[in-house]
């Protein structure tokens, strides 16, 4: 048997139609002892590198049948391969050429544990084109420590596919309208710590279960009165880091609140907490930094996030508290070292949705460099200067493009006043 190495390549078409010709002959062969049959895993994934190997998930119909499907799949040449932290039976087809596996078969109960975390990570990852991105930096790491060790290498991913399956567990709910049961209004004490007094209202979803096993609880934000019952739109989820617990948070449909002001109404209970909120409505404040070369040409400040792997400007969310100016001052200082001057009369705005349920809104500011840059330790690995269409490649989409060049036509005095209208003199009479 060759020995297997990990190979990461880039998507390829032809994947998926070779995902739909296994699945075709595994739902033919297997008639009546299947209910799901799934094209799962990295190759499932558009844009991000894969190790090339079709992962397919089997859902069985009944327990009893899975000794008759194992038989049946031997029959059609899968073999056996170590089950891992799923729990599922795995079984590999390999190609006849290398003996190196080509499909790669995850066998479970439909509607099982199992079978429910294969396809949440895989729809996570549909839907959340940053974290697909920071997915794909970890296995370009991971690959150079564990280039010969299949099992270590996906040992090694599973404290961030745990991270992905907590979160997916609340994603299916943002942007939905729920009804909430109201067990602790607005005004009331918590049962436990009668220190603690609720200044907004707090209930549960009946019927849906969180990760502690309870049903899942849900703050109301937007609304004063002590309520019995609410019916709105998830505008947020709250995950604690140390805590097992998950919770919605629900506004009046067509509210807007952004991380600050959420954070600033659930402080009274989250304050004793590692907590994560996360919205379906983001803001973030930045700016764009330039400088002016000895030959006029402007060149422009753009960052490698190593996490996600894009290139971007100076920018992060803005925290509770602060003005749009101080949190973009800050997230430059944080990210490059950088004590600039926000240029007055400049502020652009720009929308853009950052997943499948979430909209970002980003204010940008301009700022001239001063001093020299430093990156810090973060999420930032990289940089370059580049100049306008350079800087607008990189960054990616109209929009960005849009901003940088309304930049350069403001630093050359084009954008700073609105052109006056001139109208030919009417003629004496």
């Amino acid at each position: 048997m060759a020995r297997q190495e990990i190979i990461l390549s880039r998507h390829a078409a032809y994947w998926e139609n070779d995902a739909k010709l296994a699945m075709y002959a595994l739902r033919k062969k297997l008639d009546g002892l299947v209910s799901s049959v799934q094209h799962i895993g990295s190759t499932s994934v558009r844009g991000i590198l894969a190790v090339p190997v079709i992962d397919i998930a089997v859902g069985v119909k009944d327990a009893a049948d899975v000794p008759t499907v194992l038989k049946m799949l031997g029959e059609i040449g899968y073999h056996r391969i170590p089950t891992d932290a799923t729990g599922c039976i795995r079984m590999a087809k390999q190609k006849r050429s290398t003996g190196v596996d080509s499909h790669r078969l995850w066998i479970t109960l439909e509607g099982s544990p199992a079978w429910n975390d294969l396809i949440a990570f895989r729809n996570y990852l549909y839907n959340h084109v940053f974290t697909a991105n920071e997915y794909e930096q970890l296995k370009i790491r991971l690959q150079a420590e564990y280039a010969t060790d299949p099992l270590g290498y996906s040992r090694a991913k599973s404290q961030f596919i745990q991270r992905i399956l907590r979160l997916s567990l609340t994603d299916r709910f943002l942007g939905r309208r729920l009804t909430i049961l109201v067990d602790r209004p607005a005004g009331s004490v918590h049962p436990e710590h009668p220190d603690i007094r609720y200044p907004i209202n707090y209930g549960y979803v009946p019927g849906i279960l969180s990760a502690d096993g309870e049903e899942m609880d849900a703050y109301i934000y937007g609304v004063s009165q002590p309520l019995r019952r609410f019916t709105g739109t998830v505008i947020a989820a709250v995950h604690r880091r140390d805590d097992n617990e998950d919770k919605l948070v629900v506004a009046p449909t067509g509210m807007v609140a952004y991380e600050p002001q959420l954070a600033e109404a659930l402080h009274f209970a989250e304050q004793y907490y590692d907590t994560n909120l996360v919205c379906i409505y983001e803001k973030s404040c930045g700016a764009i930094i330039y400088r002016t070369r000895e030959d006029g040409v402007i060149e422009y400040l753009v960052l490698y996030q190593h996490r996600s792997g894009t290139w971007s400007l100076p920018k992060g969310h803005i925290a509770t508290g602060e003005t749009e100016q101080q949190t973009a001052l800050r997230e430059i200082w944080e990210e490059t070292g950088l004590t600039v001057t926000l240029q007055e009369g400049f502020r652009r705005e720009l929308s853009y949705t950052v997943s499948a349920k979430a909209l970002k809104h980003v204010v940008f500011f301009l700022a001239k460099a001063e001093g020299e840059l430093t990156l810090g330790e973060n999420e930032i690995s990289d940089y370059i200067w580049a100049e306008k269409s350079a800087a607008i490649r990189r960054l990616g989409g109209r929009n960005m493009g849009k901003v940088v060049e309304a930049a350069e036509a403001f630093i050359r005095g084009e954008g700073r006043h609105p052109k006056k209208k001139h109208f030919p003199k009417k003629p004496l009479s």
